[in-house]
This record gives structure tokens, C-alpha cells and sequence, in this order.
């Protein structure tokens, strides 16, 4: 074969190739066996078809991208992915925990979630508060991804192992499920839910993804893809979680978070506010969020209890009411402070109630005479409730004995209407 022949057999060869969709998820589980160049390299790359003659291989496109026609392509011995920012895509935001991290759409909410941690739109779940469990079916074609710590234990799923990023991890095969709920009493069949989990072996590091789009195939699918976007940064860090360190100890839960923070390379502002009857160093919130992407040394403001200021800070007081059209659930320590008003109508009841340090001293002074104690002596709230008699206007000063002297915790003005 003379060279004259070699364009023409390329041309060939090339019109030979079929072009289609990128496999993402055959991609995550082969862990593509090219490593990825910088953005650059990723440009003039895709320009080039390869081929083989005669057990040469011959790339066309620019000389200086890929090897010389005398060098043979050779993969790396271990399928290896690089992190850079060509692998965030444009509308996509980066969630990490430590230096793991994932590109999400920018618009998925945080922890949007019902009854546990079930989805109610996409959203990227980390660092929960408090689950409250409860039944509720997880809507058709929601995706997600929980972020958190911990590496693979015992599961009965086959794994996968990879590196990405000079990182070993093991993946789940993705596995689909049929979820079933009770509706009137009957259990009754709900869609496909498919998911998997990603582990870092060395970074404390997982990400489960999951997907109700239906039909399964593309549930399925989609749970590959947003595990395809996970990446090692190299020299930023994921803010971290504080409900874990909260939870351990709530009077110590600050002082354990700003010591998780200097340990991530951040720093730590302080700032505090009051909450009624809660413990002082309990962290209420941090900015930026769980999960932001800063450069190392970046301040994070940290939100905790302060300590007590007076008798009034060392207990919470709230009320409520019967009254079916009363606004707020209940009123809080807060709310009462700022000296409300509210609305109730003639033959409704109101009731004050508290917890904490003198809780037992509680009581409500009534100026005006559209509310009466209620008679129920057993009730428990006695003598603290009141039933609205009359129309009128009257206010009730809650107070609470400290040493002897009234502490005024505050006032709220009852308007009763017929």
C-alpha cells in the first residue's frame, strides 16, 4: 500500500463509524479507560477520529493533540478520571463534603424533603435536621442525591471499583424497585424508584442517587447520570454539616463545629442570638450552607444560642388557641416578646403554657374584661387559659417569679369579636 492510498482508506473508515449519544452510564461502569484532558485537550480531541491500519493507530485532526502517527494509542493501566472545570457543566453546581464533591443542576432545591427523606422535587439532600416519618409516596419523576460521610459496609448489591481522580471508589449496580403505599386502608402499588451508591474509600466520602422518572429504563438511566458528575477538587473544600456535631451535645454543639471548621482549613465567625429556654452554644445555622464550595481559609459564620441575659431567657413560653380561625399553630417565646395581637371570637379558649427554669411560676394578668379564667381546674394549663366571654379588647401580661420579683416575659392584646 503506497501513502497516497492512506487518506482515502481513512475517509473509508471514518464514514463507517457510527455516531450516537454518549453511553454515560456504560461510561461510569467501565470508568472510561482515557484519561479526560484539561478543557483544551477536550475540544481539539473531539475533532479526532482514530483508527486502526495494520496494527498502527493514526489520528486525524491536529497535529499537536494525541500522538504522532508513529506512536501507537495506549491505555493507562488504571481507568483514571481528572477533575477540572470542564466537568461542571454550564447550569450545574458543585455540593461537596470535604474534598468529594458532585455537580448538580443549579436549579435542585436542598432537602426537599417530606417524611423522612423523600423527595418531593429534585433536590440534593445533606445534613438533615430532625426526620419526621411519616407515609408519603415520593412523586413520579423526582431525581436526587443524598450527600454525606461514611464508606461502603457490608451491602448485598455487587460492586464496582474505580478510581477518579487518583481516588479509589466502589459503586453499586443500580437496582430498581417497585414501592408500595397504603391508600384507604388497601396496600397499593407505586412506581419504579432506581438508585445506587458511590463510596469513597479514602475521603469519608458517598453519594446515593436516585430517580422515579418512569419508565424504569430511564430511571435507571438517569441514576447513572448524576453519578457520572462526581469529582476530587483539588484545592477547594465542601462547608461542613453541623447537625451531627449539634446533636451529639446541643450546649457544646458551636465549640465542636468551629473546631470541625479549622480542621477543613476554614474559619470560624461567631455570632449568637437568643432562643428562650434553649441551651446556649447550639448551633441554629451556618453561611454560607452544608455543602457550599469555598477556597480554603474562607470564613463561615456560625449561628448559635447565647447565653442567658435574665430570668426570661432560662425558659420558653408559648400559646395557643381553639379558635378555628387562628392564625399563627402557636405563639413562641420570640413572637410573645415583641408584644402581639390576636383574634379570637366569643366563646373561643386561649391557654399559656411554658418549659424550662421556674416554668411552674408562670402566669397571665388580664387587663380588660372580654376574657374570664377558664373553669376547667383540671385542665392543663390552669389557671393560665381563658375563655372569651364578651367582645372587647383585653391584654394578657405573662410574667414568671424569679427571687421574688415578677419578671415580665410579655404582653399580647386579645381582640374577641361576636
Amino acid at each position: 500500500m503506497s501513502e497516497p492510498e492512506i487518506p482515502d482508506l481513512l475517509d473509508r473508515a471514518a464514514a463507517r463509524v457510527e455516531v450516537g449519544p454518549p453511553p454515560i452510564g456504560a461510561m461510569l461502569r467501565d470508568a472510561s479507560r482515557v484519561r479526560r484532558r484539561r478543557r483544551v485537550g477536550l475540544v481539539a480531541a473531539a475533532a479526532a477520529v482514530v483508527t486502526v491500519i495494520g496494527g498502527t493507530a493514526y489520528v486525524v485532526g491536529s497535529p499537536d493533540d494525541g500522538p504522532s502517527p508513529q506512536d501507537p494509542v495506549v491505555a493507562p493501566d488504571e481507568p483514571t478520571i481528572d477533575a477540572d472545570a470542564s466537568r461542571v457543566p454550564d447550569g450545574y453546581r458543585l455540593v461537596a463534603v470535604g474534598s468529594a464533591a458532585i455537580a448538580v443542576p443549579a436549579d435542585w432545591g436542598t432537602n426537599k424533603v417530606q417524611c423522612g427523606d423523600t423527595p418531593t422535587q429534585d433536590t440534593v439532600v445533606i445534613d438533615l435536621a430532625v426526620l419526621n416519618m411519616c407515609a408519603r409516596e415520593r412523586p413520579r419523576g423526582v431525581e436526587s442525591v443524598n450527600v454525606g460521610h461514611g464508606s461502603r459496609t457490608d451491602v448485598a448489591r455487587d460492586l464496582r471499583t474505580y478510581e477518579i481522580d487518583g481516588h479509589r471508589v466502589e459503586v453499586e449496580e443500580t437496582t430498581c424497585a417497585e414501592r408500595a403505599f397504603i391508600r384507604g386502608g388497601k396496600r397499593d402499588r407505586g412506581d419504579v424508584v432506581c438508585s445506587a451508591t458511590l463510596w469513597f474509600a479514602d475521603l469519608d466520602a458517598s453519594f446515593s442517587a436516585s430517580s422515579s422518572t418512569q419508565p424504569e429504563a430511564t430511571a435507571r438511566a438517569n441514576v447513572e447520570e448524576i453519578l457520572s458528575h462526581v469529582l476530587v477538587l483539588d484545592d477547594e473544600v465542601g462547608v461542613p454539616e453541623f447537625q451531627e456535631v449539634t446533636t451529639e451535645g446541643q450546649e457544646r454543639g458551636g465549640e465542636r463545629y468551629v473546631k470541625r471548621l479549622e480542621e477543613a482549613g476554614l474559619r470560624a465567625e461567631v455570632v449568637t442570638e437568643q432562643r428562650p429556654g434553649m441551651k446556649a452554644g447550639f448551633v441554629l445555622g451556618v453561611d454560607p450552607a452544608p455543602g457550599t464550595v469555598v477556597a480554603p481559609g474562607s470564613t463561615v459564620q456560625v449561628t448559635v444560642i447565647g447565653e442567658p441575659q435574665g430570668p426570661a431567657d432560662e425558659l420558653s413560653v408559648g400559646m395557643n388557641s381553639d379558635a378555628t380561625d387562628w392564625d399563627p399553630d402557636a405563639l413562641d417565646s420570640l413572637q410573645i416578646r415583641a408584644n402581639p395581637t390576636v383574634r379570637i371570637k366569643v366563646g373561643d379558649g386561649i391557654w399559656a403554657y411554658a418549659h424550662g427554669k421556674r416554668a411552674r411560676t408562670l402566669a397571665g394578668a388580664l387587663d380588660g374584661d372580654s376574657l374570664e379564667i377558664d373553669g376547667w381546674t383540671d385542665g392543663p394549663n390552669f389557671p393560665h387559659s381563658w375563655r372569651a366571654v364578651r367582645p372587647g379588647r383585653t391584654t394578657i401580661t405573662l410574667t414568671i417569679t424569679a427571687d421574688g420579683e415578677e419578671v415580665v416575659l410579655g404582653r399580647v392584646t386579645v381582640v374577641v369579636t361576636s
